[in-house]
């Protein structure tokens, strides 16, 4: 038997292409034959010999179901098992029009490969085996009416297609007698003609208990009825295999003997239905990946307002309103500069176990977003949620959270408020009013829980003298507080150049890495508050050098496995020794992540991309162009031309493309003075100014 040749009507091109791509991709020997219009399937079905043909059902002047109704009607056009393709899976007006019109099936869009081909499959073999049945009832029809030895020789012919038939088939007479079956039939279930003589000898033997008596008792009744065993039916092979078969029967004649036949047929859709139900498993951890939290495993916002949606709707109902409780970790963000996200991580996944394993069972547990966590109270009165409150405040507060070789204390501030749907409010009132008593909690010192009400909703009112006072006396405090910062920071500055001149080849680089940094940033357009804390992070940089010993700092060899270890720790031990220092804390994470790499390469916590903080990606180039064009103890300093060429090699590998961009804007719009560096840095500079535009750019496996 030729190829199958498929007839594809749709209005839509691009709906055909796809569709025929589908087919083609697992039957390529298949013949495709397309039509946008009725008129023109017509005429295709007239001329070709379809196999099989799949109609979208909205088409612009002719529907699908109309055209099913004209093909069928067509004498000129063989019957054909017809597939109808609509996005309208719940019409069942629809499918029932179309099967009153001749179609076989319907398949909803958009398309599953899987189910397509399973379907084309399955009529594909019910029309081919349809087919032969039909030519063999020709034969079976000469055989009754000349009754001849001729008619007896055709029976043996049909028996023997039947045995090669490429499904399971099988022959009964009208008595109930199994007088053929095919070799696929005893290999999919183990039976052979012999095992079962009878069509209530295959049922007992093939089909559970329950059903089987049921199967039997509608083959008593109707002992000629085609329709006795058809439907889809799970059936035990021999082996005890459970597998599942979709019966289909019709008449075939008469024996010699005048015994009418029943050809009943099957398809083993086990596959299908396997196929099918591991679609329905991937779309339900689909539909858990959507609502769930994918770090701390709790709801996520979309789940936790479906939820409260919910809940509203039921306290209307039944004047119950529920209680929402608001979490915050205090001073989180110091815990992710400090320790690094990765610990962050394992803090925030600790603190959601303890919520969910404090919370009562009929509460609601989510993650609503960074460091903010939600628990829903239904049924609770506002003292009863503020002590479940209380319980998860002080068991949290009670437990230091250990991770990746660190441990640390951390509380919560937290937020209750009570819904009130009888005067109008909506699930986005009860947050905000949650939201407004967790701010209350901070204003108060923090590690403690406040209920909503007028105190919290709104600031406490004050006398407006005394209100310029205050404002008078911040504005004086905020003036000394800076001036104290910048006394600090020199403090440091300090420090950092003793440490330098430890190594001649170190001298001056932190001054160095300062002025590029803030030409960069200067390139980019920062405001002033990001431009101050590069500044910042630019002086103290390399402050965690104190514990690096000058001999590996010193060396003009390459570095060991155990000295590139020691030189790696030098971010770590300059965060720690920032990390109590309050105007240091917007500076922190530029420090610890200035040597993190753009493809995520770096360290000290492998980040990448714009996961790096910007001014880390500002200082990483500075700091590189520096080390490249002063030189260090194992190589010599390069031109800035040259610096700048070995930047753009790694610009959207080690460096952020945009940094590296503005470094060479900044040095072509204006050659800057040199920096305050050290004596060399200036000499450098006054040979290469040929070479200018000026740029910054790290040297080769660029690290300074």
């Amino acid at each position: 038997m030729g190829p199958a040749i498929f007839l594809l009507v749709d209005d839509n091109p691009d709906n055909l292409f796809a569709l025929g791509q589908l087919i083609a991709a697992e039957m390529p020997d298949a013949e495709i034959v397309t039509a946008a219009a009725a008129d023109e399937a017509v005429r295709l079905a007239r001329e070709k010999p379809i196999d099989m043909a799949l109609i979208d059902v909205r088409m612009p002047q002719t529907s699908g179901i109309d055209l099913c109704r004209q093909l069928r009607a067509d004498p000129a056009v063989p019957r054909f098992p017809i597939l109808l393709l609509t996005a309208f899976e719940s019409d069942a007006a629809l499918r029932t029009s179309g099967m009153d019109a001749g179609a076989e099936d319907f398949l909803t869009k958009p398309i599953d490969r899987v189910e397509l081909i399973a379907r084309v499959r399955v009529m594909l073999r019910i029309k081919r085996t349809e087919d032969q049945l039909r030519a063999l009832n020709a034969d079976l029809e000469t055989l009754v009416a000349s009754r001849t030895q001729a008619l007896r020789e055709s029976e043996q012919r049909f028996r023997r297609a039947i045995l090669d038939a490429p499904m399971p088939v099988m022959i009964c007479a009208e008595d109930g007698e199994v007088l053929q079956i095919s070799k696929v039939w005893t290999e999919l279930s183990g039976y052979s003609p012999n095992d079962i003589p009878t069509l209530s000898a295959w049922i007992q033997k093939a089909h559970r208990p329950q059903s089987a008596t049921e199967a039997i008792q509608a083959v008593s009744l109707h002992t000629w009825d085609e329709r006795a065993c058809e439907g889809e039916r799970r059936i035990l092979t021999r082996g005890g295999e459970q597998r599942v078969w979709e019966f289909s029967s019709s008449p075939a004649g008469c024996l010699s003997d005048g015994r009418r036949l029943v050809v009943r047929m099957a398809v083993d859709t086990t596959e299908r239905r396997r196929a099918e139900c591991a679609l329905q498993e991937a779309n339900r951890q689909l539909e858990a990946l959507a609502t769930t939290d994918d770090l701390t495993g709790l709801h996520n916002r979309r789940r936790f307002l479906e939820t409260l949606s919910a809940e509203f709707e039921r306290s209307r109902r039944y004047a119950n309103p529920p209680v929402l409780a608001m979490f915050d970790v205090d001073h989180f963000k110091t815990i992710n500069d400090a320790r690094g996200h990765a610990f962050g991580d394992q803090v925030l996944k600790r603190i959601a176990e303890d919520v969910r394993h404090s919370a009562r069972t009929t509460d609601t547990v989510a993650r609503y977003g960074g460091d903010e966590f939600l628990l829903l109270m239904p049924n609770t009165a506002v003292p009863e949620a503020l002590s479940v409150v209380e319980r998860i405040r002080r068991h949290v507060a009670q437990m230091p959270l250990t991770g990746i070789g660190q441990t640390v204390q951390v509380t919560l501030s937290a937020g209750v408020a009570e819904a009130d749907p009888a005067a109008g409010e909506a699930a986005n009132d009860l947050l905000r009013k949650a939201d407004e008593a967790l701010q209350a909690a901070k204003a108060a010192g923090r590690d403690c829980a406040k209920v909503w009400g007028p105190v919290a909703s709104q600031p406490p009112p004050e006398d407006q003298a005394e209100a310029e006072a205050a404002d008078r006396l911040h504005r004086r405090l905020h003036g000394l507080v800076q001036q104290s910062v910048e006394m600090f920071v020199q403090s440091v500055r300090d420090l950092v150049r003793g440490l330098e001149a430890r190594v001649p080849h170190l001298s001056g680089h932190s001054g160095n890495t300062t002025h590029y940094a803030l030409a960069v940033t200067e390139a980019l357009g920062l405001g002033s508050d990001q431009v101050e804390d590069i500044r910042k992070a630019a002086l103290v940089h390399d402050i965690g050098n104190i514990a690096v010993p000058r001999a590996i700092l010193s060396k003009t060899g390459r570095l060991d496995v155990a000295e590139r270890q020691i030189v790696e720790q030098h971010v770590v031990v300059s965060v720690r020794l920032l990390d109590q220092l309050a105007a240091f804390d917007r500076t922190i994470p530029i420090v610890r992540h200035h040597h993190e790499r753009w493809d995520g390469g770096g360290y000290p916590d492998g980040l990448s991309g714009e996961a790096i903080p910007l001014g880390a990606r500002v200082l990483a180039v500075a700091d590189a162009f520096d080390a490249m064009t002063t030189g260090r103890a194992y190589r010599k300093p390069c031109r800035i031309g040259e610096a700048l060429g070995r930047l753009r090699r790694e610009s959207g590998q080690q460096f952020d493309p945009a940094v590296v961009d503005a470094l060479e804007r900044w040095v072509g719009a204006a050659p800057p003075s040199p920096p305050p560096g050290r004596a060399a840095a200036s000499r450098h500079a006054r040979k290469t100014a040929a070479a200018r535009p000026r740029s910054s750019a790290p040297r080769e496996a660029v690290s300074p």
